[in-house]
């Protein structure tokens, strides 16, 4: 079982494909949006892409827990990252949570709403305690669902230099070290809960320029990968 970014996607088929079947795959969903449940009155999202549409569709629903609930007795391991937790989420009229990802923008799933929903930012207090109520959900349903010794958090710090060692301080609306550290304080929450996390060393942060889906600072070159990979498992083999 996987949840989270591209980075556990990629990870997956690059390198752990051939060694595991996957049983669910559910991305691109923040856990403060699995916390808050389904988000009503929307319309359908119209993507191009069968996969973009269903990581909106599962985040619209905040089906993270439906799925633990139906994949955990057969999942050697539960793999998860929180680089979705930078894209911050948007506060839903009935009270629910969507990640604000690009791929929901461009659904117009938002657009029957006026005004447009708010923003909660990524590492303002608001989201950190969303995020802290939203971490002890998640351990809750580990710990009911006796995943817990099976589930591991990859906590990556993020790339400020290319492979070409073009600097990446800022990217897009980012800071990169500070959402590096903002990212790397929510694993920690985890950890604290009792979920296993295993941090990967700052020198393999590095962005590939000639990675799939672009350069970017959580787009990284091999070894991350292979670090990454060998975590996974590592994990698994201990189950």
């Amino acid at each position: 079982m996987l949840f989270g970014g591209c980075l556990m996607g990629d990870t997956y088929h690059q390198r752990l494909k051939g060694d595991f079947s996957l049983l669910c795959y559910v991305a691109r969903q923040s856990l403060i949006s699995a916390m808050s449940g389904p988000t009503s009155g929307l319309p359908d999202p119209k993507l191009g892409s069968a996969f973009q549409k269903r990581c909106v569709d599962g985040d619209i629903k905040g089906d993270l827990y439906t799925k633990i609930s139906r994949f955990s007795a057969d999942a050697d391991v539960f793999a998860m990252d929180l680089l979705v937790e930078r894209l911050g989420v948007l506060k839903m009229p009935d009270r629910t949570y969507i990640t604000r990802s690009n791929e929901l923008i461009k659904s117009s799933a938002l657009s029957p709403l006026k005004p447009a929903p708010p923003h909660i930012r990524e590492g303002t207090p608001q989201h950190q305690n969303l995020f802290h109520r939203a971490a002890f959900h998640l351990a809750d349903s580990l710990n009911g669902h006796d995943l817990l010794s099976r589930t591991i958090v990859i906590s990556t710090p993020l790339a400020n230099v290319t492979s070409t060692g073009r600097p990446m301080h800022k990217f897009q609306r980012y800071d990169v070290e500070a959402i590096s550290s903002l990212l790397a304080g929510y694993a920690h929450t985890l950890q604290e809960l009792g979920i296993e996390v295993r941090r990967m060393p700052p020198e393999l942060a590095v962005a590939d320029e000639d990675h799939q889906w672009g350069a970017a600072p959580w787009h990284y070159t091999a070894p991350a990968y292979d670090w990454i990979s060998e975590q996974v498992r590592e994990k698994a083999a201990s189950c």
